[in-house]
């Protein structure tokens, strides 16, 4: 049997109520042709979710997908109102905007994987399901979607799935993943990155009409779970979750003013945890789109609310928008790419709003990290050893500094100063060591590097697997 019921061979999508007779015929055919296939409604796939908290279900959802080497979602039926879309996700006593279903569509686009759509004859989709299928449209294998099919001719292109070659190799990228990451990241900079393009919007702008509107209570709630939850992963899900429910509530409808601070919260978290996830390019559910979207939400509370309105609360994202630039050119696998968004990178940091110390010190260290990639390795240096005299004269954390310190003792590498950036490498990840995120990680990383270049390969090796460790329970594969 190739695949099991945690790691399974394809995960099947589908609505509890259709195609029950289909979906047993579907799992039977995996079992007999030895392809583990995970079919959601099937109980012989889905013991450990009974009884279960429905977030808890829908993280088992998730990592069943992530698991699965291809996805395939069955749609069929005419089903309108609430359930038309699938069993909606409940939270405490609260039904959300999002059903189990769209979960699974959701970590399959979030993951890029490999998408095979059918359609059974007589589907008519109400306006529920059409909006989902119109803001997931990007993720889903063509435009026009499948002709539709009678319950015979689905099973004879799932069996033919099922026996694909293709999808027998453990890892069907092999070596070319990194190269394919790159081009795709390229290959996005120029159809939504440059200028001249229409400007990145999360999810292209797309917003729903409902005639109810989002439950504050359950966005606070769900806001609340994401930001206790270290899984980068999981805690994209539950925003996911934040997200759905506003999107009756465009931004930039005035009468939906109230919700603006709803949408800067779960666009700016989505943004954090994007990084750290690795969705670096101008991609629709990207870092950049999120926080591109969070500029216009403040620029709408600046002028909505200029008598309430924090300055610092509604500043553009600049600091951020900067990362997320920085982060995308580091994977352009070409120099002017790469030096464009860099120096878009930089523009960010020149307008950027600095009211503290605190804040003047993150703009430095970044300033930094983009100077290194241009090769400007004293300008570099000069800004982390900014960044670290404010954060020390500030009396900040431990941790706080201990991040500069590491990013300061990987400049001096660059600059030939091989055991005097060691050393303060090492003081770093001792000061963050008692933090497992993602800067532990990143400090890790770098001090591996220190120990390589000066003759302690076993000593690199270690910092390199500890740091991998953390990076895969949390789900920062942005750090791998």
């Amino acid at each position: 049997m190739v695949g099991s019921e945690t790691k399974p061979f394809v995960f099947v999508s589908s609505f509890t109520e259709e195609n029950e007779s289909l979906r047993s015929d579907i799992f039977d055919m995996g079992q007999s042709l030895g392809r583990y296939t995970w079919v959601c409604e099937n109980k012989s796939c889905r013991p450990d979710l009974y009884g279960r908290e429905p977030l808890e279900i829908c993280d088992t959802l998730m990592d069943r997908v992530r698991e699965a080497r291809l996805y395939i979602a069955i749609i069929g039926g005419s089903r309108r109102g609430e359930r038309e879309h699938g069993t909606a996700v409940m939270i405490g006593d609260r039904v959300s905007a999002t059903s189990h279903f769209e979960i699974e569509l959701f970590q399959a686009a979030l993951l890029g994987k490999p998408v095979e759509l059918f359609i059974s004859k007589g589907f008519s989709p109400g306006p529920r399901l059409r909006a989902l299928l119109e803001i997931l449209e990007f993720a889903l294998p063509n435009r026009d979607w499948r002709a539709p099919m009678g319950e015979s001719e689905i099973r004879l292109e799932i069996e033919h799935l099922l026996q694909s070659k293709r999808l027998l190799e453990p890892n069907p990228l092999g070596r070319r993943r990194n190269a394919m990451r790159e081009n795709l990241v390229a290959r996005f900079y120029r159809e939504r990155g440059r200028p001249s393009h229409k400007r990145l919007r999360f999810l292209n702008g797309e917003y729903e009409q409902r005639s109810r509107l989002p439950d504050k209570d359950l966005i606070k709630d769900l806001i609340a779970k994401a930001a206790s939850t270290p899984d980068q992963e999981r805690k994209l899900a539950r925003l996911w979750l934040v997200i759905r429910e506003l999107m009756p509530a465009a931004p930039s409808e005035p009468r939906f003013a109230e919700y603006l601070p709803f949408w800067d919260q779960a666009l700016g978290s989505w943004g954090s945890a994007a990084a750290w996830y690795g969705l670096h390019a101008h991609l629709y559910l990207g870092g950049l789109a999120a926080l591109q979207s969070v500029a216009d939400v403040r620029a709408l509370l600046r002028d909505r609310d200029l008598s309430r309105a924090v300055p610092a609360e509604t500043a553009p994202p600049s600091t951020a928008l900067a990362s997320a630039l920085y982060s995308i050119a580091k994977l352009a696998p070409t120099w002017s790419d790469r030096r464009a968004l860099l120096d878009e990178a930089l523009g960010h940091l020149n307008v950027a709003s600095v009211d503290s110390s605190r804040t003047k010190s993150n703009v430095l260290a970044l300033r930094g990290s983009i100077l290194l990639k241009q090769f400007r390795i004293s300008e570099a240096v000069s800004a982390f050893e900014q960044a670290l005299r404010l954060r020390t004269v500030a009396g900040e954390s431990q941790a706080r500094i201990g991040e500069s310190m590491s990013e300061l003792g990987f400049a001096y590498l660059w600059q030939g100063r091989l055991w005097k950036g060691r050393d303060l490498m090492q003081k770093g990840v001792e000061n963050l060591s008692d933090h497992e995120n993602g800067f532990l990680v990143r400090a890790r990383r770098k001090l591996a590097v220190g120990y390589t270049l000066t003759g302690c390969p076993m000593m690199a090796r270690r910092e390199r697997e500890k740091g991998d460790e953390i990076a895969r329970a949390h789900r920062m594969f942005d750090q791998l």
